[in-house]
């Protein structure tokens, strides 16, 4: 059985002042929750990651080498943990080495819960034999940068999560 607690309103003395960096910032390092400073937070946070969406990619499966020129098969397990789908129009990308490929995958679709993702995309010709990573991220279409942060390790300063490697021949 869990057992919540409702604050009164005096319990919770939030306190607001103006900053530069934000006409009206919540000061949350001064409040006070009966005279106790922050022990909330740790619990304010967890639950914040519960609110709107929040991918997990859970499995991810290609092919250890692929040919140039060709197709390859992957498999992904999605997993929205989160309360709610994306509403924008955001694409699924994968990238081998500097070819970024777009998915048919349309994570408007990924409801809280598992979203499974088949895909045989194109494996550029450009590419040169060799060893390449393997990214993924959920892309802007106007800008065709990342524009989600994924619940996943492997995210790299460029908004790409790196997944594995493939061998082009």
């Amino acid at each position: 059985m869990r057992h919540a607690r409702i604050l009164a309103p005096k319990q919770v003395r939030p306190r607001l002042h103006f900053r530069a960096s934000s006409p009206l910032a919540w000061e949350h390092d001064q409040h006070q929750i009966d005279g106790h400073s922050l022990e909330w937070r740790p619990k304010f946070d967890e639950f914040q990651k519960k609110i709107g969406y929040r991918f997990i990619l859970r499995r991810f499966e290609y092919p250890a080498a692929v040919r140039a020129g060709h197709m390859a098969s992957i498999n992904m397990w999605w997993f929205n943990a989160g309360i709610a789908p994306i509403y924008r129009d955001f694409v699924l990308a994968l990238k081998f080495g500097p070819e970024v490929v777009k998915t048919s995958a349309n994570p408007r679709q990924w409801l809280p819960g598992d979203a499974v993702v088949d895909e045989t995309v194109y494996v550029s010709e450009t590419l040169n034999a060799g060893k390449y990573p393997v990214r993924v991220a959920i892309l802007d279409p106007r800008t065709g940068q990342p524009a989600v942060k994924l619940a996943i390790e492997g995210r790299e300063a460029d908004g790409w999560y790196k997944v594995g490697e493939i061998e082009v021949k």
